[in-house]
């Protein structure tokens, strides 16, 4: 029960005021007074036990002071110059607290009561960590807030850096933060590299002539960050990695041209594993005069005319994609193996063996003789894929490197049909067929070239698709276009359905 009765006074008191004449009205106007100095009025303090401090004052004298805390019992204060200041120890609850007080005088009289409305704020420190590069306002950390209160922390991430999620006492993928303050708070804000490395080629110079084959190639490489590292290639073929001796600021790489022309490429990695944009420098190797056979055919494209079609095939290092021109046998898309040995320095042998799509798989190489001319031309005579004997005009360049090493992650869209399938890290995908249905499917994507590649896509749902296997013979004209050849079979293996379209990729 709430106690804010004064303490009881004797009567023999009273008695000694009545007889010396005084009247209600007396006993007002000489009433003692009392302040309370410390804690002020709507003060905050942070301590749990505090130091009440006042003052009080009578004409005759102040006998005692009397105080309360909220709702405790009313209790003396303590002096040490008769009243005229006086303390009272108290302890606090959190949040708001009232404290009042009165005097009582040596005559025996009240003072008014005087009540003082303060409160104690309770605080812990807050711990606020970062992960990446990037700053928190306000800065917090360390810092002793309030418990109860709300308080708001907005992630800034540093420039080629994004805020990726708060955590610790709590998961939020927002840059700003509000919370309620308690004991024991520890947040951290994530921030993520976005920004990509760069690289450039010093040596060889573009366009530039060798006189020997073994060439050591040089660059610098730099990011906000660090470079994780550096990778080339020649002609298309696999990518290594380069060597660097202080931290890629400053790298090299051994490669052994070809005769003719030689494409090298590089890019840098950072740790977040962003790559920068790939760098392509074109140089050639002289060789000796009349020496028109290249030693390899890796990186290269070939258009090639022969009396029943057209098409242009690319190259890498032991697989090839062939794309036969509009107008011509669009059904002879195909990707496959192929060998190529130079045996003199005018002519070369070359085989070929198809590998998919399955109908159009061989089970021997079809071989020929290349004979070369100035200016990249050559001529073949050897069998065709019908097994009888043929002859073929062809003209090699360099082929582009548009081609990707993988898909995952990719939306690619085909023209003609309409469908779209999403490519996953994992080896899956969805989409919607081009009647708008939607599919779940297992994928693969092999680069046959560096402008060609096959993706396999075989569907798991829906119940009435399971099994259909989709073979697509993917040319890029671009990293994210090209055409498209489709083949379509069934569980048994029968083929279904075929089509030639165009793609794009996101």
């Amino acid at each position: 029960m709430k106690n804010t009765q004064r303490p009881f006074v004797p009567l023999s008191l009273f008695t000694a005021i009545s007889l010396l004449g005084a009247t209600g009205a007396g006993l007002a106007a000489t009433r003692p007074t009392v302040v309370i100095t410390f804690p002020g009025v709507n003060h905050s303090v942070s301590d749990a036990m505090v130091t009440a401090t006042g003052k009080a004052s009578d004409k005759e004298g102040v006998a005692s002071v009397y105080y309360q805390l909220n709702t405790s019992a009313w209790a003396p204060a303590s002096t040490t110059n008769h009243w005229a200041n006086w303390t009272a120890s108290v302890a606090l609850v959190p949040g708001l607290n009232t404290l009042r007080a009165y005097a009582l005088s040596t005559g025996g009289s009240y003072s008014l009561t005087n009540t003082v409305n303060f409160t104690y704020v309770v605080s812990a420190p807050l711990t606020v960590h970062t992960n990446g590069q990037g700053t928190v306002t306000p800065n917090y950390a360390g810092k002793l807030l309030q418990i109860g209160k709300s308080y708001t922390l907005t992630a800034v991430p540093a420039q080629g850096f994004a805020f990726t999620q708060w955590a610790g006492s709590t998961n939020s993928y927002s840059t700003r933060l509000t919370f309620q303050m308690a004991s024991n708070l520890v947040f951290t804000a994530n921030f993520e590299e976005v920004a990509h490395p760069v690289l450039i080629i010093l040596a060889p110079k573009a366009n530039a002539k060798e006189s020997v084959a073994a060439l050591e190639v040089s660059g610098k490489a730099g990011d906000i960050v660090a470079v994780g590292g550096v990778f080339y290639r020649l002609n298309g073929g696999g990518w290594s990695l380069a060597s660097t001796s202080n931290e890629w600021t400053n790298w090299t790489a051994e490669v052994t041209l070809s005769a003719g022309v030689n494409t090298i490429q590089a890019y840098a990695t950072n740790a977040a594993g962003n790559a920068s944009l790939t760098n392509n420098v074109k140089c050639s190797l002289a060789g000796p005069a009349g020496d028109l056979a290249p030693d390899s055919i890796s990186g290269m494209s070939v258009r090639f005319t022969s009396s029943y079609s057209t098409a242009t095939m690319a190259f890498g290092q032991s697989t090839y994609s062939e794309t036969m021109l509009p107008g011509t046998d669009v059904d002879h898309n195909v990707v496959g193996n192929y060998t190529y040995t130079k045996l003199s320095p005018t002519t070369a042998q070359i085989s070929l063996m198809n590998t998919a799509p399955p109908d159009k798989a061989d089970t021997a190489f079809v071989v020929g003789t290349l004979t070369f001319s100035p200016a990249g031309h050559a001529t073949y005579a050897g069998t065709n894929w019908e097994g009888s004997v043929s002859t073929a005009t062809l003209t090699f360049s360099q082929a582009p490197d548009t081609a990707p090493d993988s898909l995952a992650g990719k939306t690619a869209h085909a023209a003609a049909s309409g469908a779209t399938m999403q490519l996953f890290a994992d080896g899956t995908a969805t989409g919607t067929y081009s009647s708008g249905a939607p599919f779940s499917a297992t994928y693969t994507f092999t680069r046959y070239s560096p402008v060609g590649g096959l993706l396999v896509v075989t569907a798991t749902a829906p119940p009435d698709r399971v099994g259909d296997v989709s073979y697509m013979i993917l040319t890029f004209s671009s990293a994210s276009a090209g055409s498209l050849y489709y083949e379509g079979f069934d569980p048994s293996g029968d083929l279904t359905d075929s089509a030639p379209s165009s793609f794009t990729i996101k």
